[in-house]
């Protein structure tokens, strides 16, 4: 286990918790066989670092110890990692109450999996970023539609509880309702949404795929036709699942009740890389601002991390009124909060998920 910066354990308690970062995502390498248009690790996937097996160990140690209780092991992709079978070997002998891994789905990528099992593994994220094979392809890579396809009905043959991610910006966003026709036809137990963020490969001065993020009206409209459509599935046995990332206000109606708001202020989650950063929060990735270091046997809090950073009042005089303090993260990335200019709607944390 590592040796911990004992701020880390105060600020749970100023967050009000005696455990926390309930989720954790180890990055176990940035090494990836696909490149596609959209990734948001960005120059990442360049330097291709990985981490070393005993740190992933230490990692697993040290989180849950601090209240993890679910863990997501990520790349790059992991089914490159040479040690993804110790790495959840080691997640169940610590207990941890759910182990995932997320893939590409390559046939390659399934080969590993089908080897790996289910008996430990709770379920595979795929990510699949079009109902059909020219906008999936333009996107990823040429051929992968037909090898992600063929990895989920071979992990659904094989008992695996199977899940995919659509990651929505402007090229794909038409096909998000045939997505949920081809989810449930692939049988897979749950199909997720994700609002593309710009950043990674998006954000990248030599990005020329045209790729734009949803502006925040257009996203909820898809999120409400989401919803529309899902009821056509009432008794369906797959779920649906997306992120509302914005709300009008009136928010009532879009279900945001149980929403707690910024997951970085009551430090709900950890995403730890090869190269030491370890972040509450993704849409930070690009922008030098996160929450620790590890390296040498420690994991140090930063002097300014996102934790303080989120935590500073920043919303007052605000005449919306909206209970919520939306997303400080965009005082970053966009200048400004989407509240700012418009008194219609207002910026929830991207990060926070409705399931139907």
């Amino acid at each position: 286990m590592f040796k911990l910066d004992e701020q880390i354990r105060e600020d749970l308690l100023d967050a009000g918790k005696q455990k926390g970062f309930e989720n954790l995502y180890i990055y176990l390498s940035n090494n990836c066989d696909f490149h596609c248009k959209h990734c948001y690790l960005g120059d990442r996937l360049i330097k291709k670092e990985s981490m070393e097996l005993v740190e992933v160990k230490e990692h697993l140690e040290t989180w849950r110890e601090l209240g993890s209780k679910k863990v997501c092991f990520i790349g790059g992709e992991p089914t490159l990692y040479p040690h993804l079978k110790e790495c959840v070997d080691y997640a169940d002998t610590l207990k941890y109450e759910k182990i995932i891994v997320g893939s590409n789905g390559s046939e390659y990528a399934g080969n590993i999996l089908l080897e790996l099992g289910n008996s430990k593994v709770s379920y595979v994220q795929i990510s699949l970023d079009g109902a059909t094979e020219k906008i999936n392809d333009s996107i990823r890579r040429k051929g992968a539609y037909h090898e992600t396809v063929n990895t989920i009905k071979k992990l659904v043959e094989a008992g695996f509880d199977t899940r995919i991610i659509m990651t929505v910006n402007t090229y794909n966003a038409f096909e998000v309702l045939d997505m949920i026709d081809l989810a449930k036809e692939l049988g897979v137990t749950l199909v997720k949404f994700h609002i593309m963020s710009e950043i990674g490969n998006v954000n990248a001065d030599t990005n020329v795929s045209g790729l734009k993020a949803i502006e925040p009206l257009k996203w909820i409209e898809i999120c409400e036709s989401i919803k529309e459509y899902a009821k056509g599935y009432a008794d369906r046995d797959m779920k649906i699942s997306f992120q509302p990332a914005y709300a009008k206000k009136g928010y009532e109606d879009f279900h945001l009740e149980p929403y707690k708001g910024c997951v970085g202020k009551y430090l709900e989650r950890m995403s730890v890389f090869p190269d030491g950063r370890c972040y509450v929060c993704s849409f930070l990735f690009d922008y030098g601002l996160f929450y620790a270091n590890f390296r040498e046997g420690f994991i140090e809090k930063c002097e300014h991390s996102e934790f303080e950073f989120f935590n500073k009042p920043t919303c007052g005089g605000c005449l919306q009124e909206c209970k919520y303090d939306g997303c400080a993260a965009e005082d970053i990335i966009t200048g400004e909060r989407v509240c700012s200019s418009s008194d219609a709607i207002f910026p929830v944390c991207r990060l926070w998920k409705i399931e139907l």
